[in-house]
């Protein structure tokens, strides 16, 4: 490949990624929730702590299928040992099982708590 192809390349990519960041929805909430109290979440979350990549984005399994809208998640997964980053594209609970039910457990939690989530603006 060309340095001058090499070099039109990156630019496509660079757009690409500002496009990304100028057009994307970014929300963050947070809360602090007793082990005690929520011992079918904190198992979730272990079960996701020890998961790899592969086996939360199951890429191989969802290749398979066509989403035509919806909606990219990114997932950062921090252990005391690493960071992974998985993305779903409209997750549910046929194509990212622990994804979708880390989603729907944290956003019902959340209302439990009276979390205001970025749900309610769209």
């Amino acid at each position: 490949m060309s340095e001058k192809t090499q070099k039109n390349i990156q630019k496509v990519i660079e757009r690409h990624e500002d496009y990304i960041k100028k057009y994307s929805v970014y929300h963050a909430k947070s809360i602090v929730l007793p082990a005690k109290k929520y011992p079918a979440y904190n198992s979730l979350l272990a079960a996701i702590a020890n998961a790899s990549k592969e086996a939360l984005e199951l890429k191989e399994k969802n290749e398979k299928f066509v989403k035509i809208d919806g909606v990219n998640i990114d997932f950062e997964i921090s252990t005391a040992s690493e960071i992974k980053i998985a993305q779903a594209h409209s997750p549910n609970a046929q194509s990212n099982p622990l994804l979708y039910e880390l989603l729907s457990r944290s956003l019902k939690i959340g209302d439990e708590h009276n979390v205001q989530t970025f749900l309610g603006k769209y």
